[in-house]
């Protein structure tokens, strides 16, 4: 990206394309619209503006965005989307904004040494009226808002990656939705990911998982490690009538720890495990 760009400027409209007959493992799409480019000293800019008529579920092999706006500015070593605007299906929206520093400019010494690592990277996305069915067929019908936010960095040559989430429910819910049986006030997590040298590998470090659902709130923090597939931390869980703590090390077979449970009125409690007998089921049968 660092060198003399050969292209003065890019106008490519679209009309009904279908990124599957490009590339067998995309999906199928009907975009139309524009995509343009074009220098502004030495800035690239470029704007996109795409409708999608084919839009569907991702397990669907569709892309489940119905329109998308966005800006695009590429400088040196850094790229920048703003402006960011995705109409969903059923009427859902993500807006938002992202920026990536990939590798270092060449030294002047040796225009032809490149870095391809992505050194950093962060991104705000906004949700609003997102429904999970929309995305994939087979998750239930809702309407969550929230807001998604991702940094990465590296400490030494180890790259990291800082999550901050909140999801809730949306004011209105569509219909078959069973957010009002599940009684989700909110899921609130922050933590970071630290991959291995296989990246579907590493280690997951919560510093803050707060679910309230069902009049019931699950606390927890601690560390996850993927490979060995080990959790170590502490775990929180009150229920109507129930305070219980649990701290320690669990795994898929092995595990040791301390918990305590508090019963403060057994008949709320009883009342309270009764009624999960009439939440929704999740998801399909």
């Amino acid at each position: 990206p660092w060198a003399a760009q050969i292209l003065g400027r890019i106008d490519a409209p679209a009309h009904q394309l279908n990124l599957a007959a490009l590339w067998p493992q995309a999906p199928t799409t009907a975009l139309s619209g524009t995509v343009k480019a074009q220098p502004d000293g030495n800035t690239w800019r470029a704007s996109v503006n795409l409708s999608n008529s084919a839009s569907g579920p991702a397990d669907r092999q569709r892309l489940p965005v119905q329109n998308l706006q966005a800006q695009l500015t590429q400088q040196g070593n850094r790229w920048r989307i703003s402006g960011l605007d995705a109409q969903i299906n059923g009427g859902g929206r993500v807006q938002g904004d992202a920026q990536i520093v990939i590798g270092s400019p060449p030294d002047s010494a040796d225009n032809n040494t490149h870095s391809t690592s992505a050194d950093a990277w962060q991104s705000q996305l906004q949700l609003s009226a997102i429904n999970p069915a929309q995305l994939w067929s087979t998750l239930a019908p809702a309407a969550l808002d929230g807001h998604i936010n991702t940094r990465t960095a590296r400490i030494g040559m180890q790259p990291v990656v800082d999550l901050n989430a909140l999801i809730q429910p949306s004011s209105r819910q569509p219909a078959g939705a069973t957010l009002a049986g599940l009684r989700l006030r909110e899921l609130r997590l922050q933590g970071q990911w630290q991959p291995s040298i296989d990246p579907r590998q590493g280690l997951l470090q919560l510093s803050e998982v707060n679910l309230q659902l069902a009049d019931a709130q699950l606390q927890t923090s601690g560390n996850y490690n993927t490979a060995s597939r080990q959790f170590q931390g502490q775990i929180n869980l009150q229920w109507p009538g129930v305070q219980a703590q649990w701290q320690g090390v669990l795994a898929h077979n092995n595990g040791e720890g301390r918990a305590q449970l508090q019963l403060n009125d057994a008949s709320r409690s009883l009342a309270w495990v009764r009624s999960l007998q009439t939440l929704p089921v999740l998801g399909p049968p």
